[in-house]
């Protein structure tokens, strides 16, 4: 068969043009078939514009259905030495805090020896160290640790013995080496490693030795060979004259929902405690634009411009009047109680369709009638219907579902699209196929009009000769 390039050498017909002409013609079947995919695929794009701000608009809501937005507290204190972590659950007011001892882990330090890597004179034996004169857990048990010492041990020895039984039954002890000079300048150093009286330290060495002797302490009655050096001490505090101790320099639970921190003793600092209205009134204002952000949305994608008589992508379709119509009754609807609309809370729908914050209205509902802002938005205690943030989300939740009316509608448009495709693959096809038809009769044309142009040239030959000797005679 003739490329189409050859196609007319023979006949003298301009064949490939026509062909390639045909074949535009044919491939304007397809147009609506492309027109209509990429309709639907704006569309697609749009329904996923409408989501992202639905979407949105769902999260602030959830913010406001729970009772926890609007407990929300804040907090000052006027020094440096005690850090807070104020909780929601924290009582409003005033706190004066003086420190008048910060808790402390003990320590304990042995008579010195001569060397710190060569054997000392002492046989084998257990070394005791428990942690509290009864108890370092608080469950009514004391926590020991006990270390077997080799005869002959050096301090060196003894020091990596303690802390690697220590790590094994992670009980809190630390044994390091000082050089305190002189002529047995090496002396062993046993620390708790947690604050407070319930973790004082007490030590027995069951080996013999001249040496052995220096390895004894008892926290009861402070006797025994070893020196105390830091005495283990729980933190004390007043908050508002009430006296506290805290076996720790974190006290959590003296006051309610707030932990402090110790960095200093012989301090008085006050802790003030607030409603975080800021806070309260940022995630309203996050509700607010996330809804005009949906109403902006909205309005674009069912525009209509008469000048250039173009519509927005979305413009008549039922599935964003149904969002449309969905969101606007249940923010034009009202709750139970004692503000019951959304404008009551001082958020007021506006001739455009938008919500503004009206801060007057919403200062004094939040001044003089909170807990009735926080049962309209989050519902009131018991009411199991919840408030109006709730129905907002319940709202949008069915809206955005997998079986949600946005979801049907993209899944229909996708539907529809693999439909053109099939349609598309077909229609090309088929042209390819009347292509090829028309080629192959171009070129049987071509064929044919090339014989008949070379007969006629031979009869035209024969008819000039013939004519030329009737002229001679």
């Amino acid at each position: 068969m003739a490329g189409i390039s050859s196609l007319g050498v023979g006949s003298g017909l301009d064949l490939s043009k026509l062909l390639t002409q045909l074949e535009s013609a044919e491939r304007t079947k397809l147009s609506p078939l492309v027109a209509q995919k990429t309709t639907n695929d704006n569309k697609i794009s749009a329904f996923g514009s409408l989501k992202s701000v639905l979407s949105k608009l769902q999260s602030a809501a959830e913010v406001l259905s729970k009772p926890d937005a609007f407990q929300k507290q804040s907090s000052s204190i006027t020094g440096s030495a005690i850090k807070t972590v104020v909780g929601d659950d924290a009582v409003v007011g005033s706190y004066q805090i003086n420190v008048s001892q910060m808790a402390r882990a003990q320590s304990l330090v042995a008579n010195g020896v001569a060397s710190r890597d060569k054997a000392m004179d002492i046989t084998a034996g257990k070394m005791s160290i428990s942690l509290g004169s009864e108890s370092a857990l608080g469950d009514g048990s004391a926590k020991a640790l006990e270390v077997n010492i080799a005869e002959g041990s050096s301090l060196e020895a003894m020091r990596d013995a303690i802390n690697a039984q220590a790590r094994k039954d992670g009980v809190g002890v630390t044994a390091s080496i000082i050089n305190a000079g002189g002529d047995t300048p090496y002396r062993l150093v046993i620390n708790s490693n947690t604050t407070g009286t319930d973790s004082q330290l007490n030590v027995s060495f069951s080996g013999g030795g001249a040496d052995a002797a220096h390895f004894q302490y008892d926290s009861v009655t402070h006797t025994g060979a070893m020196t105390q050096t830091i005495a283990a001490k729980n933190a004390e505090l007043t908050v508002n004259g009430v006296s506290i101790t805290s076996q720790t320099n974190t006290v959590d639970g003296a006051m309610q929902g707030v932990t402090l921190t110790l960095s200093g003793e012989g301090v008085t600092e006050t802790l003030s405690v607030s409603r975080d209205d800021a806070g309260i009134k940022n995630a309203l204002n996050n509700f607010v634009a996330a809804y005009n952000d949906l109403n902006k949305t909205i309005s674009s994608l069912s525009s209509y411009d008469a000048t250039s008589k173009t519509g927005g992508t979305l413009l008549g379709d039922s599935t964003l009047r149904n969002v449309q119509n969905t969101v606007r009754n249940v923010m034009t609807g009202s709750v139970s109680g004692g503000l019951e609309r959304l404008s009551n809370a001082g958020i007021a729908l506006q001739l455009d369709g938008t919500l503004k914050v009206d801060d007057t209205r919403l200062n004094k509902v939040m001044a003089n009638d909170f807990n009735a802002l926080t049962d309209f938005f989050a519902g009131a205690a018991g009411d199991d219907k919840g408030g109006f943030a709730d129905k907002v989300k319940t709202a949008l939740d069915d809206i955005l579902s997998d079986k949600g009316i946005l979801k049907n509608a993209t899944d229909g448009l996708n539907t529809h699209n693999k439909e053109l495709s099939d349609r598309y693959d077909r229609m090309e096809k088929s042209i390819d196929a009347t292509i090829l038809r028309y080629q192959a009769q171009f070129a049987q044309l071509d064929k044919v009009v090339s014989q008949m142009n070379s007969t006629s040239g031979y009869l035209t030959q024969q008819f000039d000769a013939i004519n030329a000797q009737m002229k001679a005679r």
